[in-house]
């Protein structure tokens, strides 16, 4: 008795020092169970957090990867049911005939039965429910021996952790400008045929937990796609977390995915979390997954694989639960062949494709889609009406659109521009006449008339102020809108005289 007194201090005091380190997510729950560990001898632990009438497993031992997958509707399960309808440490009798929610998810190498060792506590704080945590062994009887009172105080402080490790993931979110809450979906517009069956497609993939890769050309709006596969899906209540793998020195790659501990590299001087453990219960979007180097391919292959991520500058590997959704513009089998790509991360990836058609391929939707950028171009410069010409929308109609919906967004809103003149108090009728692009209108004489490159400049130009403009003067945020590298982008706009 003395010595399970002793190591019941023990893990209050482990606990307790948790809470004083400047330590985040997975690391924190990990915590919790190293701490159960040296006190109870368990075959299987579970730490499971609240999320509405489920839970979802956060940390484990002892149980297959697949179960951060499942979510664990309360009312479906009754032994965690009767866990958190109790104050107390909740010890099961050997025969219980209620099912264990983990019954088919038990390591093969673990010794557990029909009939075995079960108990579990709520963890709560000022009156408020946070998760649970459940210890199974094998053989009947293994917890009879325990103190349910010092578990509850144990528990309690494990609470006090699992909220501190959210207080802290939350703060890591900010910092790093992800949402905290799922961003709602933006529609995809349009009514044309092909756009019809893009929307089917994903919205089938979306109730799965496939692997997706996107493809299509730039501005045809894959991240779009992406956000309605996540808002659709099972996930839509977790984080939608997005990488630009192209937008980073390949230096910075690895440490934006995976994350990495104090020491890890010059400069490193605290724990980060990587976007990858920021997604979990949730969606990771890897944006232009085409570009990202070979060394961080090996590393996403395995979290992929065996649901396991390891920061910079540490050995151990982490668990998570994402729903992965890559993005690409180029033609991946090509890279595969060329050996940029490795062929065995694209198997992983294209557990579902999806092509976003081109704009050029979507009959009748280049007007729905002029006519909304219109009138969000005109609430930003605050006239109280605009129209599209017949004839503007003619050349809209008639042109190929290279960039797609990027494009015509920017070519509405610059002419919408030129059209009010510093107007804001009457309406404004908008062409395309004088817009800085090739292509657009059938006046070849004036197109002549300007050098070609000084017509590419201005184009560039204006693309560019426009994209800062929507920005609001953020060059990061401008470079991730066109696709670009910041550093690359500011080189342009050194060129172009925008600094």
């Amino acid at each position: 008795m003395v010595g399970e007194e002793h190591a019941l201090v023990e893990a209050v005091r482990q606990l307790a020092g948790d809470l004083a380190q400047r330590r985040t997510g997975l690391a924190r729950y990990e915590s919790i169970l190293l701490a159960l560990g040296s006190v109870v001898e368990a075959d299987a632990v579970a730490l499971l957090r609240c999320d509405g009438g489920a839970l979802r497993v956060v940390a484990q031992r002892g149980l297959r990867p697949e179960v951060f997958a499942r979510r664990f509707k309360v009312s479906e399960h009754p032994r965690l049911e009767a866990i958190l309808a109790s104050p107390r440490a909740v010890r099961f009798p050997a025969h219980d005939a209620r099912p264990d929610p983990f019954d088919d998810l038990f390591l093969e190498h673990i010794p557990i039965q029909t009939v075995h060792s079960c108990m579990g506590c709520r963890l709560e704080v000022e009156g408020q429910v946070v998760g649970v945590v459940t210890l199974d062994a094998g053989p009947p009887g293994r917890f009879d021996h325990l103190d349910l009172e010092w578990l509850g105080a144990l528990s309690a402080l494990a609470a006090a952790v699992v909220r501190s490790a959210g207080m802290v993931q939350l703060l890591e979110e900010r910092r790093l400008g992800v949402a905290a809450l799922p961003p709602p979906e933006v529609p995809i517009l349009g009514e044309s045929p092909a756009i019809r069956q893009l929307l089917e497609e994903v919205d089938t993939l979306a109730a799965s937990d496939l692997s997706v890769l996107i493809l299509g050309e730039t501005g045809v709006g894959k991240e779009l796609v992406a956000r309605r596969l996540h808002a659709r899906s099972p996930r839509a209540g977790g984080p939608f977390v997005g990488l630009n793998c192209a937008a980073l020195p390949e230096s910075l790659v690895e440490g934006e995915l995976f994350g990495h501990v104090a020491g890890a590299y010059t400069g490193a001087t605290g724990e980060r979390l990587g976007r990858v453990e920021l997604a979990h219960a949730g969606t990771m979007l890897l944006d232009e997954v085409g570009e990202l180097p070979l060394t961080a391919q090996v590393k996403l292959l395995r979290a992929l694989q065996f649901g396991e991520v390891e920061r910079l500058g540490e050995s151990r590997p982490r668990h998570v639960d994402v729903r992965w959704v890559a993005a690409t513009n180029r033609d991946v089998r090509e890279e595969v062949a060329q050996g940029r790509f490795r062929e065995d991360l694209w198997f992983r990836l294209k557990g579902g494709v999806v092509r976003v058609p081109p704009l050029r391929e979507r009959t009748g939707d280049v007007r729905i889609l002029a006519a909304h950028f219109l009138e969000q171009a005109r609430r930003r410069a605050h006239l109280p009406a605009a129209t599209l010409t017949p004839a503007a929308l003619a050349r809209l109609e008639a042109y190929a659109w290279p960039g797609n919906v990027r494009e015509l967004e920017h070519v509405v809103t610059r002419a919408l521009v030129l059209a009010a003149g510093g107007r804001t108090s009457e309406p404004a009728e908008v062409d395309v006449w004088h817009i800085a692009t090739e292509g657009l209108g059938d006046d070849r004489g004036k197109a002549e008339s300007i050098p070609f490159t000084e017509r590419v400049e201005a184009f560039q130009r204006d693309l560019v102020a426009q994209a800062l403009q929507d920005a609001g003067g953020n060059w990061a945020e401008a470079a991730r809108a066109l696709g670009l590298d910041r550093s690359n982008l500011r080189r342009l706009g050194t060129r172009l005289g925008l600094l």
